[in-house]
């Protein structure tokens, strides 16, 4: 008895579910834009960021041993230490 119950509760919950989004159209349809555009957005920038990261790492990589310098920069002026 158990399994009907659920799934009488389970076929009354899709339909309510339908019925609200034929109700209301205008914002079943401005909250499937927003996903998809967050979705597309988040995809992008970790597309970006992880482009960065790839280039990043082949720029050093192919510096060599003398890649990274240190230089010593004197500040002129009243901050001059």
């Amino acid at each position: 008895m158990k399994v009907a119950r659920s799934q009488a509760s389970f076929g009354e919950a899709v339909s309510v579910a339908f019925d609200s989004l034929r109700s209301s159209k205008l914002r079943s349809f401005l909250t499937l834009l927003g996903i998809i555009l967050s979705t597309t957005t988040l995809i992008a920038v970790m597309s970006v960021i992880h482009g960065m990261d790839v280039f990043i790492a082949q720029t050093a990589s192919n510096m060599g041993n003398d890649g990274f310098r240190i230089l010593r920069v004197a500040f002129v002026g009243r901050r001059d230490p």
